[in-house]
C-alpha cells in the first residue's frame, strides 16, 4: 500500500488548476496543511504545493512522487484549507490566490534547481555538449538557468538524460523570503450612499470598487484590485477625494522574484518594446486599429502580445487570442498564465475538446469580465460567447484564418484593437498594406544563439539516403519531424504520400529501433496531446504527422524538418513548417521531398531553398497569385485595377497611401462637397466586406 497526497499545485493555471495525486514517500513525511515540492507540468519543473488530504491505497495510474517537505509543521488549518476551497470556486481563481488572501503575511519560499557533478571520474569520451556541461560543473554546483544561458535552451532535455545516466545530481536550494515592503489595505472612508454620490454614475469602475469595500471592507491592494479589475491608480483618486482610506502594512514580499520582470510583467529586448509601444500608441488614440505583427520564427511575437493583454488587463478590458489549432492553444494557454496569472490576469482556455461543464464555467467567467484573457479555438467565434468588454483581439497565425472569422472575433466588441501574428504573412495581408489597411510591426532578429535553417530540396531516389542522415540526427541526441499532405491513402491520387501508412510502411521500416510516434487530426484531442507532451519530453525520437503541427508547437531540441510531397503544399505552409524546427542552438535544416516534374513546381521549391524572410515568400505568392479580392472574401487573383500594379508599382502606391492620409486628416468623414464622388466610392467597396475587413 502507498501512501497518497492530494495537493494544490502552485504552478497550475486556473484552466487546469484542480486537486492531483502525489505518491508521498515515507521519508519525506508531511501532513495535511503542509507545504512540499512537486514536480510539474513540462519537463517535470518543481513547485510549491500544499498537502489537502493523505490516504493509503493502490494507484490505478503511475503517480509522480513527492519531492520535498518545505514546512514540517503545517501553515494551514483544514477549516482554512476549506475555505480557500470555496473562495477558489466563489471568486474563479486559483487555489494559491485564494491561499495569498486567507494568510497574506505567510512565509513563502524560492527555490532554486541546481546542478552538480555526480561522479569523481568521468568517462574519457562523451559527446561534445555533455562535455561541455562538466566543464562548467568542474567548478561547483550551478542553476539550470545559468547552464541554459551559457549553451542554449535546449539544455534542459540533455540534462535530464545526464541525471537518467547518473552523470549529473539534482538539488533543490530553498530560501525565505524576508519582509522588505508593505501591503497597502483600503476601506471606506464615509457612508455607502456618500461615497456612490461622490464617485457619480458614469465612473463604473470606482463604483464597483466602492460596492466591493461595503461588502468585504477593509481588503488589500491587491487582492481589491484582483477581484474588481480598477487599476492602482483608480483607488489612489479614490483616496483623493475623500471616498477610501488608505494605511500601510509591513507584509511578506519576495527578494527574488520567480519570472523575469522589471517594472511590468514581461521583459522585452529593445526591438520589442518598440512593437509593444507602437501597438500602445495605437491602442491609445482612442481609435481601433488593425496592426500586423510579423516575426520569425522565435523572434518573440507572442511575448509582445502578453505584454499587450497585460496592458489591456490593467485598463479593465478582456483579451481573446485566436489559435488555429486545439494544440497550439493549450501551448499558449499554458505560456501564458505562467506569464499573467501571478500578475492577475486570469487567463480561460476553450477549445471544442473541452466537457460542457468546463465550457460552462469558461462561458459564465467570460461573460461576468473574471476571464482576463480567453485563449481558443473557432470555439471563440460562435455565438455563446459573449465578452463583458473586450478590448484586444489577437489571432495567432492568422494565414490560417478567412476574413470573415477574423471579422467575427472583431465583431464580439465594440471596435476593439485587433492584432494578427504571422510568421509568412499572405498575400492578401501583402496587398491591404500596400492599401495602408493595416499598420505593420516587424520582428526580424534572431534569438541570441539562434542559426539559420539550411532548406534542401530532393527527389523520392534519395530518400533512404536523407534517412541515414536521419539516424545520424537522432544518435547526436535530437529529434526529429517527418510531415505527409494526408492521413489515409486516396485511390484517385497514389502518388500522395498518407501519415498512416507512410509510418507503417516507411518510417518504422528505415528507422529501426528508434521511438517514432504518430500524429493526425483525427485522433482524439487527449491522445494528441498525450504524443504531442511525449515529442516535447524527449521520449520520442521522431514523430510523422500531418499538418496538425505547421503552427505554433516549440521543442527547442527538434532539428530536422522532412516534408513528404512537398508540391501539395502553399509556400506559406511550408515556410511555417520550415519554423517548427531551429528553435534550439543546434544547426537545424529542413528537407522538402517532391517527384513532381513540373517546372513551376520547381521553380517555387527552389525559390524556398534561397530564401528564409517572410515577406520575401509573401511578395514571390503575391507576384504569382495576387493579392485577393480586398472587399470580398476571394483569398485568390489580381484586384480590379486598370493602370496600377501591385508588384511593380510599390513606390507609387506608397506615394498614394501617404496622400490618402493627409486627405483623410483634413476630411475624416469625407463630408466635404468635392469628395461626395470619392465617398460614395468607398462606400460602395466596403458594402459587402464585414467587420474589420
Amino acid at each position: 500500500m502507498a501512501v497518497i497526497a492530494k495537493v494544490a499545485v502552485q504552478a497550475a493555471p486556473y484552466a487546469i488548476d484542480k486537486v492531483y495525486d502525489y505518491l508521498l514517500p515515507r521519508d519525506v513525511g508531511g501532513q495535511v496543511g503542509c507545504r512540499v515540492l512537486v514536480p510539474f507540468g513540462r519537463g517535470n519543473r518543481l513547485s510549491e504545493a500544499v498537502i489537502l488530504a493523505t490516504g493509503e491505497g493502490v494507484p490505478d495510474k503511475p503517480l509522480k512522487t513527492v519531492r520535498t517537505l518545505l514546512d514540517a509543521e503545517p501553515v494551514m488549518s483544514e477549516k482554512e484549507i476549506r475555505l480557500a476551497l470555496w473562495m477558489r470556486q466563489r471568486y474563479f481563481c486559483t487555489f494559491y490566490d485564494a491561499l495569498h488572501t486567507i494568510l497574506p503575511a505567510a512565509v513563502w519560499y524560492r527555490y532554486r534547481e541546481m546542478w552538480r557533478l555526480a561522479r569523481d571520474v568521468l568517462p574519457e569520451t562523451l559527446p561534445e555538449k555533455e562535455a561541455a556541461v562538466c566543464r562548467l560543473l568542474l567548478d561547483g554546483p550551478m542553476e539550470t538557468e545559468a547552464l541554459k544561458q551559457a549553451l542554449g535552451d535546449d539544455t534542459a532535455l540533455l540534462l535530464r538524460r545526464m541525471e537518467k545516466a547518473g552523470t549529473l545530481c539534482r538539488e533543490t536550494e530553498s530560501r525565505r523570503k524576508v519582509r522588505d515592503k508593505v501591503d497597502v489595505f483600503a476601506k471606506l472612508a464615509v457612508p455607502v450612499e456618500q461615497a456612490l454620490e461622490l464617485v457619480g454614475k458614469t465612473a463604473r469602475r470606482q463604483r464597483e470598487v466602492v460596492a466591493f469595500l461595503a461588502q468585504n471592507g477593509e481588503t488589500g491592494m491587491h487582492d481589491l484590485c484582483y477581484f474588481t479589475g480598477a487599476s492602482r491608480k483608480t483607488v489612489e483618486l479614490l483616496a483623493l477625494n475623500g471616498t477610501v482610506s488608505l494605511r500601510e502594512q509591513e507584509a511578506y514580499r519576495i527578494t527574488e522574484k520567480l519570472y523575469a520582470v522589471k517594472a511590468e510583467a514581461i521583459t522585452l529586448n529593445d526591438e520589442q518594446q518598440q512593437v509593444y509601444a507602437d501597438i500602445l500608441q495605437q491602442a491609445l488614440s482612442g481609435k481601433a486599429g488593425v496592426t500586423l505583427l510579423q516575426g520569425v520564427t522565435g523572434s518573440g511575437k507572442t511575448l509582445v502580445a502578453a505584454a499587450a493583454i497585460w496592458f489591456a488587463a490593467q485598463n479593465g478590458w478582456q483579451s481573446a487570442m485566436l489559435a488555429p489549432t486545439e494544440i497550439l492553444a493549450r501551448q499558449h494557454a499554458a505560456n501564458l498564465a505562467d506569464r499573467l496569472e501571478p500578475f492577475g490576469v486570469n487567463v480561460t482556455l476553450l477549445v471544442g475538446g473541452m466537457k460542457a461543464a468546463e465550457k460552462r464555467v469558461a462561458l459564465a467567467a467570460i461573460a461576468d469580465g473574471r476571464a482576463g484573457l480567453v485563449v481558443g479555438t473557432h470555439a471563440v467565434l460562435t455565438d455563446s460567447v459573449v465578452f463583458k468588454n473586450l478590448g484586444l483581439a489577437i489571432v495567432d497565425e492568422q494565414h490560417r484564418f478567412g476574413v470573415r472569422q477574423r471579422g467575427i472575433l472583431a465583431g464580439k466588441a465594440n471596435n476593439p484593437h485587433l492584432l494578427v501574428m504571422s510568421a509568412t504573412p499572405i498575400p492578401r495581408t501583402l496587398g491591404l498594406l500596400m492599401y495602408g489597411d493595416l499598420d505593420i510591426s516587424i520582428l526580424d532578429e534572431l534569438p541570441p544563439g539562434r542559426k539559420p535553417i539550411k532548406t534542401w530540396f530532393i527527389t523520392g531516389k534519395k530518400r533512404r539516403d536523407m534517412y541515414g542522415f536521419l539516424e545520424k540526427q537522432i544518435a547526436a541526441g535530437h529529434q526529429v519531424y517527418i510531415v505527409c499532405p494526408a492521413i489515409e491513402e486516396n485511390e484517385m491520387d497514389s502518388g500522395m504520400k498518407a501519415v498512416k501508412q507512410y509510418y507503417e510502411q516507411v518510417a518504422c521500416p528505415l528507422l529501426p529501433g528508434r521511438r517514432i510516434g504518430l500524429l493526425h487530426g483525427k485522433m482524439k484531442p487527449k491522445d494528441k496531446d498525450e504524443v504531442m507532451q511525449q515529442f516535447k519530453a524527449g521520449e520520442l525520437d521522431v514523430l510523422v504527422s500531418t499538418t496538425v503541427i505547421e503552427v505554433g508547437v516549440d521543442v527547442p531540441n527538434a532539428t530536422v524538418m522532412v516534408i513528404e510531397n512537398a508540391e501539395r503544399f502553399g509556400l506559406s505552409a511550408l515556410h511555417q513548417l520550415r519554423g517548427r524546427v531551429g528553435r534550439g542552438a543546434a544547426n537545424s535544416c529542413c528537407i522538402l521531398i517532391s517527384d513532381n516534374e513540373g517546372e513551376a513546381v520547381r521553380q517555387r521549391l527552389h525559390f524556398l531553398c534561397r530564401t528564409s524572410d517572410g515577406f520575401a515568400v509573401a511578395k514571390y505568392d503575391l507576384e504569382t497569385r495576387g493579392p485577393g479580392d480586398f472587399f470580398g472574401e476571394a483569398q485568390h487573383g489580381l484586384p480590379a485595377l486598370h493602370v496600377a500594379d501591385l508588384v511593380q508599382d510599390t513606390r507609387t502606391l506608397t506615394v498614394a497611401q501617404q496622400e490618402a492620409k493627409a486627405l483623410l486628416a483634413l476630411d475624416p468623414n469625407l463630408a466635404k462637397p468635392e469628395h461626395k464622388a470619392l465617398s460614395d466610392e468607398v462606400e460602395r467597396l466596403f458594402a459587402t466586406a464585414g467587420a474589420m475587413n
